[in-house]
């Protein structure tokens, strides 16, 4: 069976197998959906041609889910790389977990205070 391979920010990544049209969405949904962590508006489609050259589309789904645009006309074909990249604050997380939280000396906190000042607990 021809497949097609769903990488990154979804809940099942790896070969889906194609029996019908396929497009960048339906892809998405046939890997379990985004995950918390994706950028919808930047679904990337590599193809990959005999000779070892490529071609590559990007794709905003997030607005095709709002019911903006015309449709998604585009069609994977089998052996298609569709990839979901993280969406911003989830890089921000992961390059705050990498580079501060795991390699500081000290911890990373954040905390509020606030005071009853003039109140009287009589």
């Amino acid at each position: 069976m021809p497949s097609i391979y769903v990488m990154g920010e979804v809940r099942r990544p790896g070969s889906v197998e194609i029996r019908r049209r396929v497009t960048p969405l339906t892809a998405v949904a046939m890997a379990g959906g985004f995950t918390d962590r994706a950028a919808p508006q930047e679904v990337l489609v590599v193809r990959f041609a005999r000779d070892g050259s490529f071609e590559h589309w990007t794709f905003d789904v997030e607005s095709l889910l709002a019911g903006e645009g015309a449709g998604e006309p585009f069609a994977l074909h089998p052996d298609d790389v569709v990839y979901i990249s993280k969406s911003r604050i989830a890089k921000v997380d992961q390059f705050v977990d990498q580079y501060l939280r795991r390699v500081l000396p000290f911890q990373l906190s954040v905390g509020a205070s606030y005071g009853l000042g003039g109140l009287d607990a009589r």
